[in-house]
């Protein structure tokens, strides 16, 4: 279980970081729109990994719970980072050609893989954690929402 958190929060670290780091501005036009698209793409894959081994690992003890729930914790700030400057960069990307609605894709893709991991870790992990499990949960739903409308509009 202490596998899963680790590769999540390294999988996490290491895709958000370029993340932060681009936006539309900065990059060329499509092709950098393309390379943050594939960044968020691995991201998905990554969680959706974490997500498959914890739901082929059964039920969680205490202890795994907690090593995992702390390890989301380390790396929710960046998370929410990454969707806010995601969020910030909607105008820079609707001047892209198809960026706001390749944006708009990867944020619901997104949200659909860190909502089937939060789910997977509230069957899987043991009640004392679910209220966390649910925060986290909550907190990040509330994130992707408003990233998400940046790009509706």
């Amino acid at each position: 279980m202490v596998l899963i958190a680790k590769l999540l929060t390294l999988a996490l670290t290491a895709a958000g970081t370029p993340i932060l780091r681009r936006d539309a501005i900065t990059v060329d036009g499509l092709a950098g729109a393309v390379a943050i698209h594939d960044d968020l793409e691995n991201l998905v894959s990554s969680v959706n990994d974490a997500t498959t081994d914890t739901n082929s690992a059964g039920s969680l003890d205490d202890e795994s719970g907690a090593a995992i729930l702390a390890d989301i914790q380390a790396v929710m700030g960046s998370l929410l980072g990454v969707l806010s400057a995601i969020e910030n960069q909607a105008t820079a990307w609707s001047s892209v050609p198809g960026g706001a609605s390749l944006i708009l894709g990867d944020l619901q893709s997104l949200n659909t893989a860190f909502d089937n991991f939060a789910d997977a870790l509230t069957t899987n992990g043991p009640a004392s954690l679910s209220d966390e499990v649910t925060s986290f949960k909550t907190n990040l739903d509330n994130a992707f929402t408003s990233a998400e409308a940046a790009y509706s509009s």
